[in-house]
């Protein structure tokens, strides 16, 4: 493994809230966390002090820490899918291991294939409960509509179009 060097100049604003999110689900251990970004630890603690961190962490609590059901499946979603990402390489090490019974790597390889979606059925239907967030713009007769998922209706449409200046 390289060496942890990275410093603070060299982390740009996709790095910090990449680093913000990982702070926030607080999953990985901190050591874990540097080395995945490179980071050393006075860089981490000098990123940790900047305001845009501090904003972009602020912002990743909420969400993480939200009580909706939404947020709730994501929480374990993320958490599991943690546990599983770092189980991988002691099934791979099962699975090419010569003395262990060919039955127990067949079920490591259908175990594997489910977490790929590999095996039929494995891909989960939509929960019917989930909501989406549909936005309707109309602007001159034209109209653009964006739908986001997991979130309620909203439906604005302008009642007016001003084209004259407000300082006229």
């Amino acid at each position: 493994m390289p060496p942890v060097t990275r410093q603070v100049t060299d982390v740009d604003e996709v790095t910090i809230s990449q680093l913000a999110r990982e702070v926030a689900r607080d999953i990985l251990p901190t050591d874990t966390v540097l080395k995945r970004f490179n980071l050393t630890t006075r860089a981490y603690e000098t990123i940790v002090d900047l305001p845009f961190f501090q904003r972009r962490l602020e912002e990743e609590l909420a969400v993480w820490n939200g009580s909706d059901s939404g947020s709730i499946r994501q929480r374990i979603a993320a958490k599991a899918a943690t546990l599983i990402e770092e189980s991988l390489l002691e099934v791979y090490d099962m699975i090419h291991n010569k003395d262990l019974p060919i039955a127990g790597k067949v079920e490591a390889l259908k175990f594997v294939a489910r977490l790929a979606s590999m095996e039929q059925g494995a891909v989960r239907a939509e929960d019917p409960t989930d909501s989406k967030v549909v936005i309707n713009i109309q602007f001159n007769g034209e109209k653009a509509t964006f739908t986001k998922e997991r979130s309620p209706l909203i439906d604005v449409t302008p009642l007016a179009v001003s084209t004259s200046d407000p300082q006229d």
